[in-house]
């Protein structure tokens, strides 16, 4: 479950960074209800690299921290705005 709301997390995040959804569509329908809290990516099919790394949500912003194969540090942060 954990693992599930991990990859939701970075999934809807992505999507908030990249939304394909226009300006006049609300909410998006691709967009997931995210629970807010910490989370452990324990399972990444399409991106293996992330497993292991840390997500944080809260009604501000998705914050994602994993470290790559060559060991850098990552942080990516995406800000959530209700827009209506």
């Amino acid at each position: 479950m954990v693992g599930a709301l991990g990859v939701a997390a970075l999934l809807a995040g992505m999507a908030v960074g990249t939304s394909a959804c226009g300006p006049c569509i609300h909410p998006c329908p691709s967009a997931l209800p995210l629970e807010r809290g910490s989370f452990t990516i324990v399972e990444s099919p399409s991106r293996p690299e992330l497993v292991g790394s840390l997500v944080e949500i809260t009604d501000e912003k998705v914050e994602l921290r994993f470290t790559d194969a060559e060991g850098h540090d990552w942080v990516v942060d995406y800000t959530i705005e209700e827009e209506y």
